[in-house]
């Protein structure tokens, strides 16, 4: 990591990367897709970036640990996807933009949580998921998710490529959308409600 950002935003030729440099980033475009990073706890001091890119951490296999900046409004399509040995994932407060397929194929991650004062998304009743406030719709699972028993609607691959082993989804969820399970090769059991409408 350290490499990647001296060669990227060291300013002042130092070889190094100070707070003030880390804080002038905007974005951090692609710069670590598909590197071996293992950590990246450091990102928490981009406080300028705004936006992740579209596959901004696509297949970095090695990355286990990363924290979000607080000033992280939107996250691209497939910006954590094939990360293959994250466990843990929190959306910061800021975030108002999820797009889809953001976050997939990462068969490790057992946390997801959204902080509690994000207005767009939530996990509720430590669900592990992220769940789009307004409209009750699980939009993204992992192995540990408990989907509440308020939920309408399982959004397109929600649990794409998790190790989810077993489902009950509840009475409340009304639909279940195109892929929803796409790739849970350790899926054993499904327990659907009667008031499925579509799947």
């Amino acid at each position: 990591v350290e490499l990647f950002c001296i060669m990227n935003w060291d300013t002042n030729g130092d070889d190094k990367l100070s707070y003030e440099e880390a804080a002038a980033v905007e974005s951090i475009g692609t710069v670590f897709q598909k590197t071996n990073i293992i950590s990246f706890n450091e990102f928490k001091y981009f406080t300028s970036v705004k936006r992740l890119e579209e596959r901004a951490f696509d297949s970095c296999t090695q990355l286990r640990r990363i924290t979000l900046p607080e000033s992280l409004e939107e996250i691209g399509s497939y910006a954590f996807c094939n990360v293959s040995v994250l466990a843990d994932l929190h959306i910061p407060a800021s975030v108002n933009l999820i797009e889809q397929f953001s976050i997939g194929i990462c068969p490790a991650l057992v946390n997801l949580t959204v902080a509690e004062d994000n207005s767009v998304y939530d996990s509720r009743n430590n669900s592990n998921a992220i769940i789009h406030t307004a409209t009750n719709k699980l939009l993204i699972g992992c192995n540990g998710t408990v989907i509440p028993d308020d939920i309408q609607i399982i959004g397109d691959c929600a649990f794409w490529a998790s190790k989810i082993e077993n489902v009950t989804i509840p009475d409340s969820v009304t639909v279940i959308d195109e892929f929803a399970f796409y790739r849970c090769g350790a899926l054993e059991s499904v327990t659907l409600p009667e008031g499925i409408a579509i799947i």
